[in-house]
């Protein structure tokens, strides 16, 4: 009996289908109006349909409810996608901060070995002391002959 049941209720769905799916979907996409949404909708309340009118009996008026049903589960759908669209930007931010903090924590490694590497570097040791007395100010002459020798041997 069961079966019958559930193939009576397929019929139903499919006579409803067949006679009222195009004014469904014309309410939907003028209730929601977005085509894809109410279609989309349309088609999880027929799903729906078969599920609850199996287990429950089919309603008076199947055509209202499944634009009730289709609504619903539009709106379900829009709260879903703003829930989703949010979690994407916390995501978003939370990387874009982390990069942040990794590029920073990457500046200050390579500030702290640079020195290193230039020290390593016979030439790049000679240029790296002509930088630093450039910076100190001057105080005697003999400083500025220091210089030139730095530059003389920098550049052999």
């Amino acid at each position: 009996m069961a079966e019958t049941r559930e193939d009576e209720i397929r019929q139903l769905v499919d006579r409803v289908y067949r006679a009222e799916s195009s004014r469904i979907l014309a309410t939907l996409i003028r209730l929601l109006g977005d085509f894809d949404l109410a279609e989309d909708a349309m088609q999880d309340a027929f799903a729906a349909a078969l599920v609850r009118w199996s287990r429950d009996g089919a309603p008076e008026n199947p055509r209202a409810w499944l634009v009730s049903a289709a609504r619903f589960e539009a709106v379900d759908s829009l709260r879903r996608r703003a829930r989703f669209d949010a979690s994407l930007e916390r995501i978003a931010e939370t990387t874009r901060d982390t990069n942040k903090r990794r590029q920073s924590v990457n500046l200050l490694e390579y500030r702290r070995l640079l020195p290193l590497s230039l020290h390593s570097t016979p030439s790049i040791s000679s240029l790296l002391q002509l930088a630093q007395q450039i910076r100190q100010p001057r105080q005697k002459c003999a400083r500025s002959d220091a210089t030139m020798r730095i530059l003389a041997d920098a550049g052999q």
